[in-house]
This record gives C-alpha cells, structure tokens and sequence, in this order.
C-alpha cells in the first residue's frame, strides 16, 4: 500500500512542478531571465537554452539585457525570442540584447489568466 501512495505522491510533485514551470513562462509586467527560459537556439549544431549561453539580467525591472558569451550569436539568439511568440521585441546591440517588457493591457491581463487556467488544468 505504502509504494501506492509514494508513487501517487511523486506523480503529484511532478504535476505541481511542471506547473510552477509553465507559470513561470507567463509574461507579466514585470521583466524577469525565467521568460526565456525554453527559448533555445542553435549553437553548434544543437539546440542551446539562452541561459546556457548567455549572461540574462534584469535592468530597472522592466528590461532585460542579454550579453552572449559568444558575440556571433547575437542575432541567432535575437531570431529565437521573436520565433518563440513570447510578445516581446529583441533589440540587437554591438554586444548586448536589450528587451524591453511592455506593461500589460487589460486584454493581455485577461488572456494571461485564461493561460494560467488551462495550465492549472
């Protein structure tokens, strides 16, 4: 009986942390590194999380600023945030990208919430 209920319980912890992931992936207003957390790019032939390769900060906790560790891969890291559908606008720079993180609308707000629901589902 005791290996039923353990089983149950890691299935459980399983479920409570891929939701914690996905909301971690929610847009707020507020800028934070865990938005591009599943963006990946190519780097070598394999596919790379941003965070593996580059430095991700937060400035004045609207912007996020991006400095690669390697300088080439500033744009291939750029065409990866826009590919990803996160709603945001990379802005390439000699050796940084710069995000800046819009405030949210009201129909944003809604559909956020309606994001979360079905990830609580």
């Amino acid at each position: 009986m005791s290996d039923i209920l353990l089983n149950a319980e890691e299935k459980m912890m399983g479920v409570i942390d891929n939701l914690e992931s996905n909301l971690r992936q929610i847009r707020t207003g507020r800028a934070s590194g865990q938005m591009l957390e599943r963006v990946q790019v190519e780097y070598y032939g394999a596919m790379t999380p941003i965070n593996q390769m580059a430095q991700i900060s937060v400035v004045e906790g609207t912007q996020l600023v991006i400095k690669p560790y390697d300088r080439s891969i500033i744009k291939d890291i750029s065409h990866a945030i826009q590919a990803a559908n996160l709603g945001l606008n990379p802005q390439a720079e000699a050796d940084v990208i710069r995000i800046q993180v819009p405030q949210l609308t009201e129909d944003r707000r809604k559909e956020l919430a309606k994001d979360a629901q079905k990830y609580s589902e």
